[in-house]
């Protein structure tokens, strides 16, 4: 766990300078990340972040600064993140990442106007009942660190500003109007309706309101388009003047210091501005990913020791909580360099696959005697210019074959079995023993049948399909003939 801690340290260790250049630029209203200590409300492996060496001196800094300039820090927790839902565990874990969060924000030392923003979460089939889970888990299981900070937010889904205010009535949490979600899961009335029992919550509490601004993109139409935050905003809503307004916004800072200029509230740096990146509206679908708008590749200017260097960097857009589209960037040249290899592999040829059965010419088969060895050994027959060689041919009509090209004699007998009764008629090969010495014409007939039996045994010699047939045809010596 000591690179975790290293992870988390590192991150507290920025919250100072981010506060310092807000503080420069007349920008008071931040929120902190809800990941900057990586598994901290794991359920195995989680810990107590006040355990880390270090963490105590570097948040009491921060907290300084905060306490000294008017800075207002908040968190949001993820979406998974839900106290009405019907599974114990969700709840259970739940709980545990908004003692984490509270706990981080005690740490630093800030006020309960650092307040932590949840929605209610899914619907479940029956908003009814999550309501009465919600209320139960309030009462039993939340404790009074996390109950002190958490606030509802309206969202653009399931539940309106409507629908959270009367368990938000009820049970004294404060709403957090979201007016951009207000305008895609709209209530009966127009929000300005509600923002009087909105305000009375929060005074009730004794902590200042906050409500959240934000647009859609141009050209969004459907509410999933539009649930799309733009680059910038151009107007504000009409809240009091004591209210904070996050402004939720794809350029962040620079979305605010517009605003700046637009209603003259502070002045600006204009050295620090860089244009709208007038993020478009996020295609769904087969068509963007046809047009492969969901992984872009840039040249981008990173700064490596002194020297500036230009590389190719992956761009991702991921959905966020919210309907929110994030542009991820992977900085790291090996992980640039694996993409782009990943991207070579799946544009090569697959291999080809090599056949099973090979066909062999007759000349390059190792099996059988090629044309000239045949050629050699019967001069005076004719040798066929091909031979089958994907079937293997029956062995029966192969031996017939080369008796009729070797001229040999073939004796058609009926064998008679011992007892006396006959079998089956066939073709016998001969004997080549008994025909060489029964023959009438002497040692000429004696040596015809060495030489024909020469040329059998050369053929059968080199064929693996009748090395067996060999075995049972060869004759015995006898003084008349030799090898």
């Amino acid at each position: 766990m000591d690179y975790v801690f290293e992870l988390g340290l590192e991150n507290a260790k920025n919250i100072l300078p981010m506060l310092k250049w807000n503080e420069e630029h007349h920008i008071k209203f931040m929120r902190l990340s809800s990941e900057m200590f990586p598994f901290a409300s794991h359920g195995e492996h989680g810990y107590d972040i006040a355990s880390i060496k270090g963490l105590k001196e570097v948040l009491d800094e921060v907290g300084q600064y905060a306490r000294e300039h008017g800075h207002r820090l908040t968190m949001h927790p993820g979406q998974f993140t839900q106290l009405g839902s019907p599974k114990t565990n969700v709840v259970d874990n739940a709980i545990k990442d908004l003692v984490y969060q509270a706990r981080l924000l005690e740490m630093i030392g800030l006020g309960k106007d650092s307040v932590m923003i949840l929605h209610m979460g899914g619907v479940y089939g029956d908003k009814a009942s999550v309501y009465e889970r919600f209320e139960k888990n309030w009462n039993e299981k939340v404790p009074q660190s996390v109950k002190d900070r958490l606030v509802l937010e309206n969202d653009e889904m399931c539940y309106s500003v409507e629908d959270l205010l009367p368990i938000c009535q009820k049970l004294k949490i404060p709403i957090v109007l979201d007016w951009h979600h207000d305008s895609i899961n709209p209530s009966s009335h127009p929000p300005e309706y509600y923002l009087p029992a909105i305000d009375a919550i929060w005074k009730e509490r004794g902590i200042k309101p906050k409500q959240h601004y934000s647009e859609g993109r141009e050209g969004a139409v459907t509410p999933v388009e539009r649930r799309g935050h733009s680059s910038r905003v151009k107007s504000l809503p009409s809240c009091s003047d004591d209210t904070d307004l996050m402004i939720e916004a794809k350029d962040k800072e620079m979305a605010v210091l517009e605003l700046y200029q637009i209603y003259g509230l502070y002045p600006v740096d204009e050295s620090i501005m860089y244009p709208d990146t007038n993020i478009q509206v996020k295609k769904r679908g087969k068509k963007a990913k046809e047009e492969g708008e969901e992984v872009e590749v840039e040249e981008m200017e990173v700064k490596m020791g002194s020297k500036p260097t230009s590389k190719k960097v992956i761009r991702k857009k991921v959905i966020v909580k919210e309907g929110e589209e994030h542009d991820v960037y992977g900085e790291d040249i090996a992980v640039v360099e694996k993409v782009k290899k990943e991207k070579k592999k799946r544009v090569s040829k697959p291999k080809e696959k090599k056949e099973a059965s090979v066909s062999l010419p007759v000349q390059d088969s190792p099996s059988l005697p090629s044309q000239e060895l045949l050629s050699a050994s019967l001069p005076s027959q004719e040798v066929p210019a091909s031979l089958p060689s994907q079937e293997e041919p029956n062995e029966e009509e192969i031996v017939d074959e080369m008796e009729e090209q070797l001229s040999l004699p073939i004796e058609s007998v009926t064998p008679i079995s011992n007892n006396g009764t006959k079998r089956s008629t066939r073709t016998k090969t001969p004997n080549y023993q008994e025909v060489g010495s029964e023959s009438e014409e002497g040692s000429s007939s004696d040596e015809q049948n060495k030489k024909s039996f020469s040329a059998r045994r050369k053929v059968a010699r080199n064929s693996k399909t009748f090395a067996k047939k060999q075995a049972e045809m060869s004759p015995r010596k006898t003084p008349q003939q030799t090898d």
